[in-house]
């Protein structure tokens, strides 16, 4: 985190705000889980929302939201601006986490609003 932002360690259920995407301002992630993986380090998995990632079957509807990504801690990190003091929303993230863990559970090294074009873009080729 950038000495401008919040100094506080993020922790698991908490709501953060991030360098968004230029038309996603208000979106923020919800910290699911943190955890060591052999190959990667730490892996952040977390949910993001208040998105509008475009939605190939019906453009005028983008996806709201992405439940899980898995992303370095030094990414996470870099990304984050400040804690927010909002509800969580009630979604099933660990069906997505479940599908990660089986299969060869990489992590994105990026920061997280290019994480979110990175799915975009995989979503609609």
């Amino acid at each position: 985190m950038n000495e401008s932002q919040d100094q506080t360690m993020p922790q698991v259920g908490e709501c953060w705000g991030y360098q968004t995407r230029l038309h996603e301002t208000e979106s923020y992630i919800v910290i699911r889980k943190v955890e060591d993986m052999p190959k990667l380090g730490q892996v952040w998995h977390v949910s993001i929302f208040d998105l509008a990632v475009k939605n190939p079957t019906i453009p005028e509807k983008p996806f709201p939201y992405i439940l899980h990504v898995a992303i370095s801690e030094e990414q996470l990190l870099e990304s984050l601006t400040q804690k927010l003091d909002r509800s969580i929303p009630d979604k099933d993230w660990e069906e997505g986490y479940n599908i990660w863990l089986k299969g060869d559970g990489g992590a994105f090294s990026v920061p997280l609003s290019e994480c979110v074009t990175a799915i975009e873009e995989v979503i609609n080729r």
